[in-house]
Parts: C-alpha cells; structure tokens; sequence
C-alpha cells in the first residue's frame, strides 16, 4: 500500500508527502544471514523552493521502520554444545539481523 501527496503552498514553495507499507508474508525459513525480507513503514517529506521558473532546489527526507527482526541461532547449535559443555553451563547463542533507514536527499535542477 502506498500514498502520496503534493501541494504547492505558493508559486515559490512546494511541499510534498508520503508513506508506504510492506507486508510480504514470508516467514524465517525464508530468511538467510545474507537475505532478509522484513515488513517496512516507510515515511517521507519533501520541499521544493523555486528561485526562478528554471532554477529550482529540493530537498527530502525519508526513514523506514522494519518490522519483526530475523533471528538465527543455527550458526550456532554445535559451539554452544561444546563450549557449554567445557563451561558447565548452557548456551544459548542467537544472531538478531535488524534494519533501519534514514536518508537525506538534496537536489538543484536548471532546465534551460
């Protein structure tokens, strides 16, 4: 699902946003520790000043918010059987794959 909007505040000023949500429907089976697949949010703002008709400057902003980190604690089944074992105790070893995003974008466009 996405949406967005754009309004033009004055023939100077141009101010735009939007949003867009993934849900892929895939579960940790499908996951690797080099691929993950997670549900998103994502969010962004955008403003635009003309100096002239031509020349004008942009700016944008936009961050995403995953969902449901992967976790993986098959690397790990073997070591944590035997360093458990040297220890005397259990481990319990895991390793959480997260993803954010946030970016800044800046532009200047001459149409001549």
């Amino acid at each position: 699902f996405m949406w967005g909007l754009e309004y033009t505040i004055s023939p100077k000023w141009l101010v735009s946003c939007g949003m867009a949500i993934s849900r892929y429907g895939v579960n940790e089976k499908f996951w690797t520790d080099m691929e993950q697949v997670l549900d998103s949010e994502t969010y962004a703002i955008g403003f635009r000043y003309s100096f002239t008709e031509n020349i004008k400057f942009d700016l944008g902003i936009y961050t995403a918010d995953y969902k449901n980190p992967y976790t993986d604690t098959n690397n790990y089944d073997a070591l944590d059987a035997q360093l458990g074992q040297a220890m005397g105790t259990t481990l319990n070893s895991i390793d959480t794959y997260e993803r954010s995003s946030f970016l800044v974008g800046l532009g200047l466009s001459f149409n001549f």
